[in-house]
């Protein structure tokens, strides 16, 4: 179900970072907490990217979908290590440099070779991050503990904001719906 799911998501002329950024902030995925789960879900975008790319030397520069699976962890890897939050007073916050990021990805897909592909991945997660959970559960509880969540558990003020949601989730239930079927 998760392959057919995700074949549906065409990632034809994107580069990977666009393509994984649509993917788990377009295409209805949360990463889960678990090594395990998010392994089988960046599996499954890394097979299908894979598929819509191969042969496509500018999107696509690697040998096969192993070396997507591997760049695509890293991408996410990078996303967290350079907008996780602050950390204690105690402790000094490094984040990781471009030529860090490329000696990462060094021995994977040849990034010496690739090396401004790589680094354009590395400006746009430095520049916008990926936001992978923006409604997540747990941040909705820390919001609410600082005060600054709704009262009410609904995303929205007026009546208003109330129909147009609804009819957003209707619509978007109904396409789920559709995509599952197929």
């Amino acid at each position: 179900i998760r392959f057919y799911y995700v074949r549906a998501v065409s990632f034809v002329g994107m580069n990977i970072e666009k393509a994984l950024r649509h993917f788990l902030t377009n295409c209805g995925f949360r990463l889960p907490g678990e090594a395990q789960r998010i392994d089988r879900v960046i599996s499954t975008f890394s097979q299908c990217y894979w598929e819509d790319n191969a042969g496509d030397i500018a999107n696509c520069p690697f040998q096969d979908q192993d070396t997507c699976f591997l760049v695509a962890f890293a991408i996410i890897m990078l996303n967290t290590d350079l907008h996780k939050s602050q950390p204690s007073k105690s402790k000094t916050l490094k984040r990781m440099t471009r030529s860090e990021f490329i000696a990462n990805l060094r021995h994977v897909c040849a990034a010496d070779k690739f090396q401004s592909y790589i680094y354009d991945i590395y400006d746009a997660i430095e520049m916008t991050p990926i936001l992978v959970t923006p409604n997540s559960p747990q941040r909705a509880k820390k919001k609410k503990r600082r005060g600054q969540g709704n009262t009410s558990s609904l995303p929205f003020k007026h009546d208003k904001d109330y129909a147009t949601s609804l009819q957003a989730w209707v619509k978007s239930a109904k396409s789920t719906q559709e995509l599952l079927r197929t």
